[in-house]
C-alpha cells in the first residue's frame, strides 16, 4: 500500500515536473479595462455613466435620510434604525462610521471620475455633439459631488484634474 501510494507520488512529480506551463498562462482579459479604454468615446461614456452610479447611492439608499435629517425634529429613530449614531448623538457617531465613509469614497470617486473625464475628453476622437454633451454633464456633476462634500464635511480642497488623468483607480 505504501509502494502504490510512492508510485503515484512520484508519477504525479514527475508529470508536473516535465509539464509546460506557457501555452496555458496565455491570458486574453475581455472584462478588465485598461487606461487606455478611457481614450475612447466609448470609455469616455462608460465613465460618465459610472458618475451616475455615485449619485444613485446618495439618492437610492437609507443611510443619507439619517445622516442628512437624523437628530433633528424631522427624523425619529425607529426599531430598525440602521445608523444609530445620526439619531442619537451617542459615542457610535464617528468619523468612521460605515455611512459617512461609504459617502466620502463615492463622491470623492465621482469628482475624481469628472476630472478624468474633463482632461481628456479634448483628446479623444468623437463628434463634437458628444464631446459637448458628455463634457456638460461632467462638467455639471462635479461641482454637484463639491456641493455635497461641503454640505457633509465642510471646506475642501479643490481639485480640477486628476492624480493619474488616464485611468479611473
Amino acid at each position: 500500500m505504501k509502494k502504490s501510494k510512492l508510485y503515484i507520488a512520484v508519477a504525479l512529480v514527475v508529470t508536473l515536473g516535465f509539464s509546460s506551463c506557457e501555452s496555458f498562462l496565455t491570458e486574453n482579459n475581455r472584462s478588465a479595462l485598461t487606461g487606455g479604454f478611457y481614450n475612447t468615446e466609448a470609455g469616455m461614456q462608460a465613465l460618465l455613466n459610472s458618475c451616475y452610479t455615485m449619485t444613485r447611492e446618495w439618492y437610492n439608499t437609507e443611510n443619507p435620510i439619517q445622516m442628512i435629517e437624523g437628530g433633528t425634529d424631522l427624523f425619529q429613530k425607529g426599531n430598525d434604525n440602521k445608523q444609530p449614531g445620526f439619531a442619537s448623538y451617542n459615542n457610535q457617531l464617528a468619523g468612521d462610521a460605515g455611512a459617512l465613509n461609504d459617502f466620502w469614497n463615492y463622491f470623492y470617486k465621482g469628482v475624481e471620475w469628472t476630472n478624468i473625464i474633463l482632461t481628456n475628453i479634448d483628446e479623444v476622437s468623437m463628434p463634437e455633439a458628444t464631446r459637448t454633451r458628455i463634457k456638460g454633464e461632467a462638467s455639471f456633476l462635479r461641482p454637484f459631488f463639491y456641493w455635497h462634500i461641503v454640505e457633509m464635511w465642510g471646506p475642501l480642497i479643490l481639485a480640477t484634474t486628476p492624480p493619474d488623468a488616464t485611468s479611473p483607480e
